[in-house]
């Protein structure tokens, strides 16, 4: 088959005339890259190969997009792709292909999502762990990130500042003591503590005549 006319379709992309009747509505640059030109002729083989190379350039911008907005886990960038149908073999292959070539790290996203929740949330560990698997990141990195990241004095001391914040705005609802400590505690808890992180915080910012949990 023989390409007749090519002619603009818009600021991206073409449209490929084949003698046959057939066409292709490709990327200007997926039309470059293959050389097409007037008068050049192509199997048919690779006539169907450039349709799969223009839809994974679409992907990839697409990727390059939502990547450029904000650090995506691999398999938060698969999902929201999909989303958009995609063919999802296709999808995979371009995330592969983003991957091997570092554009997508989830070691590096991990470690980004962990510091930024803990700097501005004071997140505990077991939340950090829980939204990461979430996300879709191995428990070996989610595993080594969490390490490096959580010494157990720093932890306790985001605890408590965490707790010193809840214990502001529970005040003014009167609530009694255990009450209060009880509060206190689930709500650590529910930010990613352990228990035993969360009874320390609590009994830290609790005045010294309360009694322990």
């Amino acid at each position: 088959m023989k390409v007749i006319r090519i002619q603009k379709k818009d600021e991206r992309n073409v449209i490929v005339l084949f003698d046959e009747g057939d066409k292709l509505i490709l990327s200007y640059e997926v039309c470059v890259r293959n050389g097409l030109r007037k008068d050049k002729e192509i199997s048919r083989s690779l006539f169907d190969s450039l349709l799969v190379e223009n839809q994974k350039y679409h992907i990839k911008q697409k990727a390059f997009t939502l990547i450029g907005r904000r650090l995506h886990s691999s398999r938060e960038l698969e999902i929201k792709l999909r989303q958009k149908k995609y063919d999802a073999h296709l999808v995979s292959s371009v995330i592969e292909e983003l991957v091997q070539n570092s554009i997508i790290d989830d070691k590096k996203f991990a470690e980004e999502f962990a510091e930024e929740k803990i700097r501005l949330k004071l997140w505990g560990n077991k939340k950090i762990e829980s939204e990461l698997i979430k996300r879709g990141i191995s428990r070996q990195i989610v595993n080594q990130v969490v390490s490096d990241l959580f010494a157990e004095k720093e932890s306790l001391a985001n605890a408590g500042s965490l707790a010193a914040r809840k214990l502001k705005q529970l005040r003014v609802r009167d609530y009694d003591d255990l009450i209060l400590r009880q509060k206190l505690l689930n709500f650590l808890i529910q930010r990613g503590y352990d228990y035993d992180e969360a009874k320390n915080a609590v009994n830290t910012v609790m005045s010294s005549k309360d009694i322990n949990l």
